[in-house]
């Protein structure tokens, strides 16, 4: 009776031993198998971004009546498609769609950095319409609003603080909250519209055009997206070329008055 005992007591061990030694061989599996998926993954990020990118910058170096010509007929066919087999023999892709940025009663926003300048065009804007200038960041924004008066290039400055600003002693203009954003300011277009060239000071901002009401945002340039596709991962990269835009010099040689004097914003 003690040996039967013995002899079942041993048989538990095993295979309590043989449950223990399959589970951990079961976790480490998994483990394993968990890593290669996201290592994979990682993988198929990397070449579907890499994809996206090529894509956009082979469309950021046609001429831009060529890009106009694709989104005029509708259709940009296998210029807008990108396709290549990898070393292990997996596809990977991109395409490629087209829009104008502007043309739209909706507000237009872009990302510029600190004492970068971004240049929105107004040709085509009506004479006596507002737009807005938002943003939420503590920046502060300098604007140059170009018109013709005339046959005369003229330029109105504009300076403006965050509501909640840290450098008051600049003397800037307040801003106001609107539209859901902490700050904005107005800017009244008069004589020819041109231009509206804003700079962020102190700190980068993403700036937001708030046209008036049944007012259109002219064309800004042509808006190229680029999805890429490896294996299941997806990457978007969304890449504006823009209509030409003046250097930052060029606020400077408005307020040249006189080929006589140095640059100056003083009044003459």
């Amino acid at each position: 009776m003690k040996t039967i005992l013995r002899k079942g007591q041993i048989l538990v061990a095993a295979v309590v031993l043989a449950v223990l030694s399959l589970t951990l061989g079961v976790v480490a599996s998994s483990s394993l198998i968990k890593r290669v998926s996201m290592r994979t993954q990682a993988d198929d990020l990397s070449k579907a971004l890499a994809a996206a990118e090529g894509a956009a910058e082979r469309m950021l170096v046609e001429n831009t009546s060529v890009l106009e010509e694709y989104i005029n007929y509708g259709n940009c066919g296998s210029a807008c498609t990108w396709q290549v087999q990898d070393l292990n023999g997996q596809i990977i892709s991109a395409q490629v769609s087209l829009s104008y940025a502007g043309e739209t009663t909706d507000m237009f926003d872009t990302e510029v950095e600190t004492d970068e300048v971004f240049q929105l065009n107004l040709n085509g804007y009506t004479s006596g319409a507002s737009i807005d200038v938002c943003w939420n960041t503590p920046s502060s924004i300098y604007a140059s609003y170009i018109k013709n008066e005339s046959g005369t290039i003229v330029s109105t400055p504009y300076a403006h603080n965050a509501v909640n600003t840290s450098v008051p002693e600049n003397n800037f203009d307040s801003s106001f909250a609107s539209h859901g954003f902490s700050n904005c300011f107005t800017v009244t277009a008069d004589g020819t519209p041109v231009m509206l060239r804003v700079r962020p000071m102190y700190l980068n901002a993403r700036i937001y055009f708030v046209p008036q009401s049944g007012q259109s945002i002219p064309k800004q340039g042509i808006l190229i997206t680029s999805v890429g596709t490896a294996g299941d991962a997806v990457k978007k990269v969304k890449v504006l070329k823009s209509t030409a835009i003046a250097p930052i010099i060029f606020d400077y040689s408005i307020f040249q008055k006189s080929p006589e004097y140095s640059l100056s914003n003083s009044i003459m």
